[in-house]
């Protein structure tokens, strides 16, 4: 299975890049630059790719803006939709 290079999120291309991040940070979404970043350092890829995927949905659907005034939020709601999405078996098969 090959490692997932693009993925569209609402219909933006999204690259989806490896490369080392700072200490404790397993991955990076830039919705302005429309790039993923997975920390290769750590071994839950998929579930971190999951992560910045939804991170870029709220992005792209605007709701971000609605969710930056309220910290703390937007993290807590991508990491239980990240969470229940990699726990559904849903997205088994994806390789990041």
């Amino acid at each position: 299975m090959k490692k997932v290079k693009h993925i569209r999120i609402l219909g933006r291309r999204y690259r989806v890049l490896r490369q080392n991040l700072g200490e404790n940070t397993y991955g990076d979404m830039n919705g302005v630059e429309g790039v993923i970043i997975i920390n290769p350092r750590y071994k839950n890829r998929r579930d971190t790719l999951v992560h910045e995927v939804v991170h870029g949905i709220l992005h792209e659907s605007g709701l971000t803006k609605i969710l930056d005034q309220h910290p703390g939020l937007e993290e807590a709601l991508v990491t239980t939709l990240e969470s229940g999405l990699c726990r559904s078996g849903l997205v088994k098969k994806v390789k990041a």
